[in-house]
């Protein structure tokens, strides 16, 4: 194999190489990016899912306290 044949191989390897890094390198940010949208999306949830709790307990408490004061109202008027 004549030596520019094996020079222009070598050099189009680099260049297959260096062009395999730059996609990795690529890659690996979309990776990290991907992994912080996903650590993201699971502290949303998390609160979502705070905010539901804390709903269900404010309309349980009015739930006691309505009835509290219609009991209230009730017994005011059995005294009257």
């Amino acid at each position: 194999m004549p030596n520019s044949l094996k020079i222009r191989l070598i050099k189009k390897k680099k260049k297959t190489i260096n062009s395999l890094k730059v996609q990795l390198e690529e890659a690996k940010k979309i990776e990290k990016s991907l992994e912080r949208e996903l650590e993201s999306n699971k502290a949303r949830e998390y609160l979502e899912a705070e905010i539901v709790s804390l709903r269900k307990e404010a309309q349980r408490r009015n739930v006691k306290k309505n009835f509290a004061n219609s009991s209230k109202a009730l017994d005011e008027l059995i005294s009257n």
